[in-house]
């Protein structure tokens, strides 16, 4: 059946694609044991062709995230897990939404941390798409603070630091935020010593006043990067004493 699922793309045939894969995935994959269910295979075929939230392959990676995310990657389960919530609950979201009556609807299926992540996410987009950078600030606050930091996937870090440098430290003169943005800087850091999150971290610091630990970092930036003009120019702005953001 994935065979013709395949050949179903490859003829760019999504309609019969669709009615394929669901059929494969309701009536002869949900009944496998885990050894068949999560394959890799198996979980890229789900995360293309979502099925309902009350179907009994979304129910198996649901109860068993770990496997998955072992299996697939990192995160998988949760956001597949989100993704499917999200089209069944959530979308198309009207003009005007009412987040706490979201939240109380996937609440009573799915339980309130759930669905505070989720309708989290789509408040994310929300606001994006509006560019309310101010309500972003908070919102990806909110989201680090009750359910932690990407840090096991490259991708997730990198994702991560450009968050913290573009929503918090360009557009936030909330220095508590600062001081906590660079507390999970400093976490990825711990994870991987790339050039452009200790520029990040070292510059969190020194806006928060913290000139001469920013130097320190942003010096060894600069070491680890002597190429680039960007940190080179932010730690000659920090020996300067001048601001290294947007004063307009």
């Amino acid at each position: 059946m994935p065979v013709l699922v395949s050949l179903a793309e490859k003829l760019k045939k999504d309609s019969i694609a669709n009615v394929v894969a669901s059929d494969y995935i309701n009536h002869y994959l949900a009944a496998q044991p885990d050894d068949l269910f999560f394959r890799r295979g198996n979980l890229d075929l789900l995360a293309r062709y979502l099925v309902g939230a009350e179907s009994e392959a979304f129910s198996r990676i649901l109860h068993k995230q770990a496997l998955a995310d072992k299996v697939s990657r990192p995160g998988f389960a949760s956001d597949y897990i989100d993704v499917v919530i999200e089209k069944e609950y959530i979308n198309p979201i009207d003009s005007h939404p009412e987040w706490s009556v979201l939240k109380k609807k996937i609440s009573h299926r799915f339980g309130r941390r759930l669905a505070d992540r989720t309708v989290l996410n789509v408040q994310i987009s929300w606001y994006e798409a509006k560019k309310d950078t101010d309500l972003l600030v908070q919102l990806y606050a909110q989201k680090y603070e009750q359910f932690g930091l990407d840090t096991d996937r490259s991708i997730g870090r990198v994702g991560m630091n450009n968050i913290i440098y573009y929503f918090f430290f360009l557009h936030s003169q909330d220095h508590r935020l600062l001081a906590k943005a660079a507390g999970w800087e400093s976490l990825l850091i711990q994870h991987e010593k790339e050039p452009g999150f200790i520029d990040t971290y070292a510059n969190l610091l020194y806006k928060t006043g913290k000139r001469k630990e920013a130097l320190y970092a942003e010096e060894e930036a600069c070491r680890l990067a002597p190429g680039d003009a960007d940190i080179r120019l932010n730690y000659q702005k920090m020996l300067a004493g001048k601001p290294t953001w947007n004063t307009n």
